[in-house]
């Protein structure tokens, strides 16, 4: 079964422009397990967006500029 999430790009209440990426009716821990992924990258030293929130539907980050 293929799932299609959005992504989009939101202010915070303070203001910080963020990158929010979510899946109604995702799995458990979808984005538990991402958030846990980029932490043990960042631990290693990898340049790694900030995790903000996570919750069961979605994950928002460190909004990252190119």
């Amino acid at each position: 079964m293929s799932r299609t999430g959005s992504t989009s790009i939101i202010r915070l209440d303070d203001g910080t422009a963020a990158f929010r990426k979510a899946l109604t009716g995702a799995p458990e821990g979808f984005f538990a397990f991402e958030a846990a992924g980029l932490q043990a990258l960042g631990a290693l030293g990898a340049r790694v967006p900030r995790v903000f929130e996570v919750t069961d539907d979605q994950l928002v980050l460190e909004l990252i500029d190119t």
